[in-house]
């Protein structure tokens, strides 16, 4: 009797971590993307004040 209640338990949790994947890879990408660009900004805002850029 307990399989019974078990196995759409199961189906429900694992159907709605399949459907939240695709949002958590779109923040992983966009959090990775905008954490690089800001050290790059970071990174010539800093050069740019010592007087070190171009």
């Amino acid at each position: 009797m307990k399989t019974k209640i078990n196995l759409p338990l199961v189906a429900f949790l694992l159907g709605g971590g399949a459907s939240v994947l695709p949002t958590i890879l779109k923040l992983a990408l966009f959090i990775g993307a905008f954490t690089v660009l800001f050290m790059n900004f970071d990174d010539h805002f800093y050069k740019f004040n010592k007087g070190e850029c171009e």
